[in-house]
Formats: structure tokens, sequence, C-alpha cells
């Protein structure tokens, strides 16, 4: 059994043990480091420090996220933004194709998992396969292909309203579709430079 160090007392007296006081304190009377540094706050509770937000925290810029998603629709933006690849709009849009097919009354969310996990892998094969002066990255490539379902979206949100096996369908199914792909089209081909 270890005693406590009684140096400068007499006799039968012990060390004393810390208290409250010193372990609000990081070092105490002896030195010795009790208890976590604490913080000081001001009256509302909040911290000195500077609190950054959680969106920047996390490395989301909602901006961005909006910039790609206005190119996709009218092409107003400038194809270098994709090049700044992310997740979040990606997923947002995979979200709210599940919402969409889900009020229909259709759950397919494993299989829109799926395909866009082997779409995206195919995609960055074959491109990385033409491709002769740059190459591509998967994350880039998910992102691009993520973003570019916006227009099958819409087609989905448009469905919940309308039934598509009709002349409706006949005529919105392949002008969404040839949206989506043109616009995927235009951005690898750009990314990668493939032009004749």
């Amino acid at each position: 059994i270890m005693e406590a160090p009684t140096k400068g007392w007499k006799g039968s007296q012990k060390a004393p043990s810390p208290n409250f006081y010193d372990l609000q304190n990081p070092q105490n009377q002896h030195g010795k480091y009790y208890g976590t540094p604490s913080y000081s706050t001001d009256c509302q509770g909040s911290y000195e420090e500077e609190d950054i937000p959680l969106l920047d925290d996390l490395g989301i810029d909602l901006n961005l996220v909006v910039d790609k998603l206005k190119y996709i629709a009218i092409r107003s933006r400038p194809k270098a933004i994709f090049l700044d690849p992310d997740l979040t709009g990606p997923l947002l849009l995979i979200l709210l194709l599940g919402f969409c097919l889900l009020l229909k009354g259709k759950v397919e969310f494993s299989y829109m998992y799926g395909a866009i996990i082997l779409g995206s892998c195919g995609i960055y094969f074959l491109g990385n396969c033409f491709a002769s002066v740059k190459t591509i990255q998967l994350y880039l490539t998910t992102s691009i292909l993520g973003y570019c379902l916006l227009p099958l979206v819409l087609l989905a949100f448009i469905s919940i309203f309308f039934e598509l096996r009709g002349i409706v369908g006949i005529l919105l199914c392949p002008i969404f579709i040839i949206w989506s792909t043109w616009a995927a089209t235009d951005l690898f081909s750009g990314i990668l430079e493939l032009h004749d």
C-alpha cells in the first residue's frame, strides 16, 4: 500500500486528500493534477471559445450543393464546381427519390442503393478506360451521378400526382431520362477531356 507523501507534516498527520476545491483547480497546492480542466462560461452558459457551426464542422457547404443543382437544372454555373466532390447533394436526392417512391407506395431503397453503387463503379471503370489524358476518382464519379439524379427525382415527384403509364408517361419519361443522361455525359466528357 502506498502512502501519501508526508513531507512537511508532523508526526501522525497525513497529507490532505483532494477535496472539491482541488478537483476544480487543475493543480492543487502540492502540484499534483486532479480532474480535467474546466471551461469558464458567461452568464448565458456559452463557452468563451468561438463555436463552429455544425455544417461547417461537418464540411457541408449548402451553397455549393445549390450551385450544383442549378447547373443540372438550368446550366447556370460553370462545370468547375463539380471538381469539388461531395455526397451531401446526392444523398439528399436519393432520400427525396426514395420518399417520392414511398408516397407512391413502392419501397425501393435497397434497389436504389444497389443500382447507385453498381452504376458508379461501372462508370468509374469505363471512364478511366476511355480517358487518355485524365483519370477520375470513384468519389467524384458517385458525386456526379448522384447530382444527375435530379431529373429522375422530379419525375418521381410528378408520378405522385399523375399516372405515368399513359400518354403523360410516354411523353415525360424519355424527356427526363435524356435530360439526366445528357447532364452526366456532359460533365464526364468535360472532366475527363473526352472531346474529339
